[in-house]
């Protein structure tokens, strides 16, 4: 196996470079056939791991959850190498829904160890008004509105690391954000309305340690929704610790329900995000499911 460690220098303000020369002599006592990769750009990463997408490679992601996403969806839906974190971003939910080692040396003894198993990844596709189409995956989540729009927020003006700073883009956000009109169909439900947030999880956490999908096991074939209804500014600051032990999915205005595939259908612009990487288009139409490309994770 030929190990290639993609180390995203940009990652919570270059964090994931200290990081990776820190566990380098761990890497290089090891033994590995390895090299190490610091793309400029975008397109760089995506002509990196193009190069490398066979069954002989394992690609090892040095950052956070976007990092992670970018190298998936790089050559998405054709994924055939075995993928790794190092966990050196801001958030790891990657990790930890995976069961990775948070500590990075021990996360590079285990990518020595050549542990894996496989793993449901989920699908969005993504319809705009002209009819054009764009599919993504996501590993830990996808969800519109409200934490979309903190997360874009935390990811333009990141004043703390992990938590702390989601935490704090939460707060700023609730003076500015206005809740969306919905309709939603599931494998055997629907849901419609005026709504706070949409999130959709193949794993438990989001957002750096939330549990918006606690029920969600990333390789049981489906997927979880939680849907939060619009609901008073004073409502949210009561109920957003209860969403970060996962009991939020008590109150009368949080619906969770599990499904395999779904659609969302929107008449208004919308926040959304894809493992914390956000955006804001105006489309009409969202698909989600269960995608059928499973992947490969060192654990």
């Amino acid at each position: 196996m030929e190990y290639r460690f993609i180390v995203n220098s940009k990652a919570a303000a270059g964090k994931s470079v200290r990081i990776f020369e820190k566990i380098r002599p761990s890497l290089d006592s090891l033994g590995l056939n390895y090299e190490v990769h610091s793309p400029a750009s975008k397109e760089e990463l995506t002509e990196l791991v193009r190069n490398h997408n066979n069954e002989n490679t394992a690609l090892i992601s040095v950052g956070g959850d976007g990092t992670a996403n970018t190298i998936l969806n790089a050559v998405y839906p054709e994924v055939n190498f075995t993928f790794g974190i190092i966990p050196a971003g801001s958030g790891n939910d990657a990790v930890k829904n995976n069961g990775i080692p948070k500590n990075p040396e021990a996360a590079v003894k285990a990518v020595a160890a050549g542990k894996t198993k496989e793993i449901d990844l989920g699908e969005i596709e993504i319809i705009n008004e002209t009819g054009l189409n764009r599919k993504y995956c996501f590993i830990n989540s996808f969800g519109c509105g409200f934490d979309a729009f903190v997360a874009n927020l935390n990811n333009k003006s990141r004043i703390l690391p992990g938590l702390a700073g989601y935490l704090l883009s939460v707060f700023r956000s609730l003076r500015h954000y206005e809740a969306f009109n919905l309709i939603s169909n599931y494998d055997n439900d629907s849901i419609n309305g005026r709504t706070l947030l949409l999130a959709i999880g193949n794993g438990k956490y989001s957002g750096g340690g939330f549990l918006l999908t606690p029920g969600a096991i990333n390789n049981d074939g489906e997927l979880e929704v939680c849907h939060i209804q619009d609901i008073p500014v004073s409502k949210i600051l009561t109920s957003l610790p209860k969403a970060l032990t996962g009991s939020h999915i008590k109150l009368p205005e949080v619906r969770v329900l599990k499904s395999k595939r779904g659609e969302l259908l929107f008449s208004e612009p919308v926040f959304y995000q894809i493992d914390g990487e956000c955006n804001e288009v105006m489309v009409s139409k969202i698909m989600f499911k269960v995608s059928d490309k499973k992947l490969k994770i060192i654990t």
